[in-house]
């Protein structure tokens, strides 16, 4: 699955490991952050308002989740896919998730 190239508004689903979870507070109302990674090398970010309890650095998921916009870090140069709408579609495994290339 490569992740940065799907079109905004439409859904991606496949198998990605866990790379960073932290909680934000810069707004309100606190969320969680996930960033994860797929066989390719390709990553995308997640916000949720609540912890997904089993959820965990090193974890490979299998999800689905719609295209919410594609994001260059300003410093480093690399590439995000902002997703939306993720759930879990799948079994959990611990990784770590073997990349390509």
């Amino acid at each position: 699955m490569s992740l940065h190239v799907g079109k905004v508004g439409g859904w991606l689903k496949g198998e990605c490991e866990i790379i960073h979870i932290s909680r934000t507070g810069k707004t309100r109302t606190p969320y969680w952050f996930y960033m994860l990674i797929d066989a390719d090398g390709d990553k995308f970010k997640w916000w949720s308002p609540d912890p997904v309890d089993f959820w965990q650095i090193g974890r490979i998921i299998h999800i689905k989740g719609r295209v919410k916009r594609h994001d260059t870090h300003d410093e480093t140069g690399e590439q995000f896919t902002v997703l939306e709408y993720v759930h879990s579609i799948g079994p959990i495994k611990d990784g770590p998730l073997k990349i390509r290339g």
